[in-house]
């Protein structure tokens, strides 16, 4: 496993900790806002309540405007969170698809699917509403 050290800054902390249904978080380049919401991620599939098969099953969709930056930017966020060596995200696909299996200390399991996917407009609507995700992550 590659070695994460997330310093969670003071407004990451907040960011964190708050249980509304609709979150932002902003700030300048290089101050971890794609780590935080990356931390994010992981941290609501642990906390999803698992099925009665002891597994927590999670889809998150993670949202940008273009599939470059999904891939060099948000992606690479994802990776650095996510334990490697229980799964991986593609390089590319239309969406870029993730999986990943990830045993926990009380026995269960986290069953993350991310689909990243690139809205450009209002036009694009429509490809995202039936897509049946636990959440979703606008970068």
């Amino acid at each position: 496993m590659a070695s994460f050290n997330y310093v969670m800054s003071p407004t990451g902390k907040l960011f964190h900790e708050s249980d509304k249904f609709l979150k932002m978080l902003c700030g300048p380049y290089g101050s971890g806002k794609s780590c935080a919401c990356a931390v994010d991620v992981l941290s609501y599939a642990c906390a999803q309540a698992p099925a009665s098969d002891g597994v927590r099953y999670t889809r998150v969709g993670v949202i940008r405007a273009a599939y470059p930056e999904l891939q060099s930017t948000t992606r690479r966020s994802l990776m650095e969170v996510l334990p490697d060596e229980y799964g991986s995200i593609a390089q590319s696909g239309a969406p870029i698809r993730g999986f990943y299996y990830i045993p926990l200390p009380d026995g269960t399991f986290v069953h993350l699917e991310l689909e990243l996917i690139s809205l450009k407009n209002q036009d694009d609507e429509f490809r995202v509403r039936s897509m049946n995700w636990t959440f979703a992550w606008m970068n």
